[in-house]
């Protein structure tokens, strides 16, 4: 299984060579997420998409540590055979 880091890298690339699939990931990250390598993101996770320009900037830090074991074991895709974001499909 890819980790995280490498799942974002892949929809990172697959958005800069394709302006149709970097549209539909601005849209429907779900759905992007599930075309591109098959992992089904299921409702309990938000997923958010922002496009970075020359004036604006994201910065993302974790949540603090007083997550839930449900939570952990969602981020962390538990052996239920779920994925970083979800189940694959």
């Amino acid at each position: 299984m890819k980790t995280r880091n490498e799942l974002v890298e892949e929809l990172q690339a697959k958005a800069r060579e394709d302006r149709g699939f970097r549209d539909l990931l601005l849209q429907d990250p779900a759905g992007a997420v599930k075309e591109a390598v098959g992992i089904e993101v299921p409702d309990t996770i938000n997923l958010y998409v922002h496009e970075e320009t020359a004036s604006d900037r994201h910065l993302v830090i974790s949540a603090d540590d007083k997550m839930s074991e449900a939570e952990l074991e969602i981020i962390a895709g538990g052996a239920d055979g779920s994925g970083v974001w979800g189940s694959r499909v």
